[in-house]
C-alpha cells in the first residue's frame, strides 16, 4: 500500500505560492531555505543566523533574530487553533 509521504513546506510553496505585491514582506523560518535564491524579486524575511559552539551573536543579529521571531509566533499560533479546530470539527462529524 502506497503511503503518502509528507511534503516539505517549501516544496508547498514551489507548487502554489501566489504572486504578492513587491512591498509585501514573505516572513518565513528555516523550512524556507532558498526562497531569496529563487524569488530574488520578492521581499522576504528570513532569520539571520544561529549562535555556534565558536562565538557568539552580536547585538544585531539577536535584535533582528527577536523581531523575526515575534511576527513568527502570530503565525504559528493561528496554524495551531486552526489544526485543533479541523481536530474537533473532524471528532464532531464522526459523532453524528
Amino acid at each position: 500500500m502506497y503511503k503518502k509521504r509528507r511534503k516539505r513546506d517549501y516544496d508547498i510553496y514551489e507548487n502554489n505560492h501566489s504572486l504578492t505585491p513587491k512591498q509585501v514582506v514573505t516572513v518565513a523560518d528555516l523550512g524556507y531555505l532558498g526562497l531569496e535564491k529563487d524569488y530574488p524579486d520578492q521581499l522576504s524575511a528570513l532569520p539571520c543566523k544561529k549562535k555556534y559552539q565558536e562565538g557568539w551573536l552580536s547585538r544585531e543579529v539577536k535584535e533582528n533574530n527577536k523581531s523575526h521571531s515575534k511576527k513568527r509566533i502570530v503565525i504559528e499560533h493561528t496554524i495551531c487553533k486552526l489544526k485543533k479546530y479541523r481536530i474537533v470539527a473532524q471528532m464532531y462529524l464522526e459523532t453524528n
